[in-house]
C-alpha cells in the first residue's frame, strides 16, 4: 500500500501498457515537476486502486491527471476498476479538497 504523501500536489496516473499513454503521463509529470510542484507519478503496476485512492486523499493535492480507460460508471486501474459509486462514497468522506481533474480516457 502507498503511504499517504502529505505534500503531493499533482497526481499523474496511467495504468495501461500503451506507449503513447505512458509517454504522455511521463511528460505531464516532468512538466509539473519542472514548475516546482510535488508530483506523484503512478504508472503501470503502481497505478493500483488503493494507490489512487490514497493519493487522492492527500490534503495538498491540487491536480489529478489520468490517462487510461473509462466509461460512465467506472475507470480502469492496473488491478481492476474504481466505480462511480465508490468515488461518490470516497468523495463524500476522505476527499474534501479542491482538485482539478484532467482525464484522457476512452
Amino acid at each position: 500500500m502507498l503511504r499517504r504523501h502529505q505534500n503531493v500536489q499533482i497526481l499523474v496516473f496511467a495504468p495501461n501498457d500503451m506507449d503513447l499513454e505512458q509517454q504522455t503521463a511521463t511528460e505531464v509529470a516532468a512538466f509539473a515537476s519542472s514548475h516546482g510542484l510535488k508530483t506523484l507519478t503512478l504508472l503501470k503496476e503502481k497505478a493500483t486502486r488503493q494507490n489512487y485512492l490514497d493519493a487522492m486523499s492527500c490534503p495538498n493535492l491540487k491536480g489529478n491527471f489520468y490517462d487510461g480507460d473509462s466509461n460512465p460508471s467506472s475507470f480502469v486501474t492496473f488491478d481492476g476498476v474504481i466505480t462511480s459509486d465508490e468515488m461518490t462514497h470516497f468523495l463524500s468522506g476522505a476527499m474534501k479538497y479542491h482538485v482539478t481533474n484532467i482525464w484522457l480516457a476512452c
